[in-house]
């Protein structure tokens, strides 16, 4: 049996390059929708923005306010708030990210799910304990 370290690897590394195939396709980075996405979720500042994506967040990209302004260079995003057109190119753009989610999943009842997702954030949790 391989060990979780393996697993969530693995995983990682499926999730973000098959979601970079879905995003591909509308020409946007996966930053970008994250930063897309937690826009249309409320965030009205970079900093609240940064702080959403702090996990993301490294010394090479310290901000995602680059980010923000390559979607305000779109025209989607006008002072952390979604433009017409970017609340149309992000309801297409979800409804394609969302069906995606539901096949990484297919196969898990809700129980199922719940149960992985709270297994995983213990393990989480205990990491960051044994650090």
């Amino acid at each position: 049996m391989k060990p979780l370290g393996y697993w969530l690897k693995h995983i990682d590394n499926e999730l973000e390059a098959a979601f970079d195939k879905v995003l591909v396709k509308e020409d946007l980075t996966r930053r970008q929708w994250q930063v897309l996405n937690t826009i249309a979720s409320g965030a009205r500042s970079v900093e609240e923005i940064d702080t959403a994506a702090r996990p993301f967040l490294s010394p090479e990209m310290p901000t995602l306010r680059p980010v923000v302004e390559s979607l305000a260079a779109r025209g989607w995003v006008a002072e952390c708030a979604l433009t017409p057109s970017g609340q149309e190119a992000f309801d297409a753009i979800s409804a394609k990210v969302h069906a995606f989610r539901r096949r990484t999943i297919e196969g898990l009842s809700d129980d199922e799910y719940g149960t992985l997702v709270s297994l995983l954030e213990r393990v989480a949790a205990n990491v960051t304990a044994a650090g």
